[in-house]
């Protein structure tokens, strides 16, 4: 869901990223890009198991007894990918605005 959801916004600021765009469809693409920010900081908070969500930025990893001797194993977090949405905060209102983007993303 998180890749795919990526794929479509990346989708939508190269939509953005065309100068021959008018200001209504920029106005368009715009409102589409952020409702999918919206999408995915829904996602990523809502990413809980057990009281935890490990791809929240500032999230930490966990680590789980495995095995009936007492074994670890360490759960890394995914923190990074709770940031994507801050790297790409400023949006697409401008075609240039997007061209920022395409390198964020």
């Amino acid at each position: 869901m998180f890749l795919h959801s990526t794929k479509r916004i990346k989708k939508k600021i190269i939509e953005a990223s065309n100068p021959a765009n008018t200001a209504s469809q920029q106005s368009i693409l715009s409102a589409d890009f952020n409702s999918m920010i919206t999408q995915l900081n829904t996602f990523v908070s809502n990413a809980v198991y057990n009281g935890r969500n490990l791809i929240s930025s500032g999230s930490g990893s966990v680590s789980i007894t495995s095995t009936i001797t007492g074994g670890q194993l360490t759960i890394n977090n995914a923190s990074g990918l709770g940031g994507v949405s801050t790297a790409l905060s400023g949006g697409v209102a401008t075609t240039a605005g997007a061209l920022a983007m395409l390198t964020a993303i």
